[in-house]
């Protein structure tokens, strides 16, 4: 009786995409 070797599981990290501020022209 082997004992089962659980694998773990890397959970990859999102990268939060920065909204750029448009510049309003006078």
């Amino acid at each position: 009786f082997f004992k089962k070797k659980k694998k773990k599981k890397k959970k990859k990290k999102k990268k939060k995409k920065k909204k750029r501020k448009k510049k309003k022209k006078k």
